[in-house]
């Protein structure tokens, strides 16, 4: 969850919680000015093809790579990359 200057893990104590059961919120990381993800769905001749939403069409598998894209006033821009799949294996 992104509210704007922060991300959030929002958690319940089970995984199937009744619809008004109690959530816990924590901060991950503070102080952003802008937070974007995407979705790595191959390599084409023009290089990386990147989705900013998931699923894209028909694709049914799991992408090959999730990019969050940060800024934060103290440290900057910040590219943090995930594989996953049979990359991240």
């Amino acid at each position: 969850l992104f509210d704007g200057s922060s991300i959030i893990r929002r958690a319940r104590p089970y995984v199937d919680a009744a619809p008004n059961a109690a959530s816990f919120d924590r901060v991950l990381l503070d102080g952003l000015t802008t937070a974007d993800a995407s979705f790595l769905l191959g390599d084409t001749s023009r290089g990386l093809e990147w989705s900013e939403t998931w699923p894209v069409g028909a694709v049914t598998n799991q992408p090959l790579a999730l990019r969050f894209l940060l800024e934060t006033d103290r440290y900057g821009p910040l590219e943090m990359l995930f594989w996953v799949g049979e990359l991240g294996v």
